[in-house]
């Protein structure tokens, strides 16, 4: 099942990184420290875990997250080599193992199965390795634009080459470059401003690991045939909210749709790789909308 979001207005969100950062707090996960940013528990509020893209972090979150906190009690976290958790220098990241995190992140803070998710690129694939780490874990899932699917998965060519690197590569990344790349994402150039925002996270907040993370590409060729499965086999527990006009995963949806017909899309179009920031008013419309009357059998929280 299908259905286009109007996108008539586009708006970017340019709170600070600082004010949204400040609102968290750092948990020790041995032996890595993590940033956390969590609101308040309440009984009628659905919790969601966030998990986000690559290769920014949560602040990606920013956007959406008043309007979002508004309906639901919300967990997000910078993954490991993301935003302000720790980035070491020359390590084997691994979605398995932010997806490990993940879970031990939902111990420490309380929360029981099952939730709901909310998931964005790169973290698409940690909530694809989660879910099958834990079979109960997810009530219902939105997922943002993503490599569901190895096949459908388009990387630039200047990630494909920098994943084939790997931390060798680190040194010879300027910001340009990166500036450069990031913009092709969205469907149209991003203002300086929230290019030069993005690009200092991932340079200027602990060590330029973007290399060393690109090898979530090869992860996803690697485990295809399992991730792929636990879409395939709940897709009546998931809603794709999807930017039509990504230059990564836009045929994405449509490999889904072969695989089970089932799903539920909500096209977003004129719409880049990253929804939340080219359209964050229409992507909240069309999350909330999801997670509101999209629900299980299809009833609502409220």
């Amino acid at each position: 099942m299908a259905s286009e979001e109007n996108v008539s207005q586009k708006t970017e969100y340019m709170d600070p990184p600082s004010r949204f950062y400040r609102k968290g707090r750092t948990v020790c996960l041995p032996p890595w420290n993590i940033w956390v940013r969590q609101t308040a528990c309440v009984a009628r509020k659905p919790k969601v875990l966030l998990l986000h893209g690559f290769p920014v972090g949560s602040y990606d979150w920013a956007p959406l997250w008043e309007g979002l906190a508004k309906e639901f009690s919300l967990l997000a976290f910078d993954m490991l080599g993301f935003g302000r958790s720790d980035r070491p220098v020359g390590y084997e990241y691994s979605i398995l193992e932010q997806s490990t995190l993940a879970a031990r992140l939902l111990c420490h803070v309380g929360w029981q199965e099952p939730i709901f998710v909310l998931a964005h690129d790169y973290g698409v694939s940690v909530f694809q390795e989660l879910s099958a780490q834990h079979a109960g874990l997810f009530q219902y899932a939105v997922l943002l634009n993503g490599g569901l699917f190895s096949e459908a998965h388009r990387p630039l060519l200047a990630q494909s080459i920098l994943a084939a690197a790997g931390p060798i590569a680190a040194p010879f990344v300027h910001r340009t470059l990166f500036k450069r790349v990031l913009a092709k994402t969205f469907s149209v150039r991003p203002s300086q401003p929230l290019i030069d925002t993005l690009t200092s996270i991932v340079f200027d907040d602990g060590p330029f690991v973007v290399p060393s993370l690109l090898r979530y590409i090869e992860e996803r060729r690697k485990h295809d045939a399992r991730w792929s499965c636990i879409a395939t086999e709940h897709a009546d527990r998931i809603c794709l909210v999807w930017g039509a006009a990504d230059p990564v995963a836009s045929t994405v949806p449509l490999a889904f749709a072969r695989k089970n017909a089932r799903v539920r899309v909500r096209w977003l179009a004129a719409v880049g790789h990253f929804p939340q920031w080219e359209a964050s008013a229409a992507t909240l419309e069309a999350i909330l909308r999801a997670f509101t009357l999209q629900g299980p059998a299809g009833t609502s929280h409220r």
